[in-house]
């Protein structure tokens, strides 16, 4: 059953985001476009939804060849194929976000319903797929930005997280590679050395 949602006000809430001049007014010349147009059939909530991260804007002659109109076909509640998925990320990749833009993202998301329902299906199309950072090292001015953005910020830990911690950490030990270190409960091998990455200092103490 359809969740009661505002079709027409998430849309032009998508509309603020990629228009924002329009003030909610479809560009002229361009489409909304659904990343993938079987949630109209399949996910029906999360095709009502709007959300401006399911949708992109095109041009009217993009618009047309993703749904196959100039070879005389339509695919609607279909699949994407390889070749429109590849065109669709090269022009995702081709644009350039302002902080306006993040910001018109942000507030069209904001207090919008995410049934229980959906929620269990992003849950399980997430089961079993790696994270998309997993195996990518983070570079020396990642992590020192990280620390940076750290530094004065006091965290409080329980004591039901702190046994929680050390539970998950026993019977492991640390690994370092490169600028990396983790906790693996069997030795991974190379090029994984025993132990953590020596401090600051320590290299030239140990050479």
């Amino acid at each position: 059953m359809l969740n009661s949602y505002d079709s027409k006000k998430n849309r032009e809430a998508c509309w603020k985001y990629y228009y924002p001049e329009g003030n909610g007014k479809a560009k002229p010349g361009f489409h909304l476009h659904h990343k993938d147009p079987s949630w109209k059939k399949n996910d029906p909530d999360r095709y009502r939804q709007w959300n401006p991260c399911d949708v992109i804007m095109l041009t009217e002659e993009e618009h047309k060849r993703l749904h196959g109109l100039l070879k005389g076909s339509f695919f609607l509640g279909c699949h994407h194929s390889e070749e429109t998925k590849s065109h669709l990320s090269s022009v995702m990749k081709e644009r350039e976000f302002t902080e306006e833009h993040r910001r018109h993202l942000s507030e069209a998301g904001k207090g919008r319903p995410v049934s229980l329902e959906i929620r269990e299906k992003i849950s399980k199309s997430n089961r079993g797929k790696p994270a998309w950072n997993k195996g990518k090292p983070w570079s020396a001015e990642t992590k020192r930005k990280m620390s940076e953005s750290k530094k004065g910020k006091h965290t409080i830990v329980t004591e039901e997280q702190r046994i929680k911690l050390s539970n998950a950490a026993r019977g492991k030990k640390w690994y370092h590679y490169l600028e990396e270190e983790k906790l693996f409960k069997e030795n991974p091998g190379e090029p994984w050395i025993l132990g953590r990455l020596p401090k600051e200092g320590e290299a030239d103490c140990l050479s």
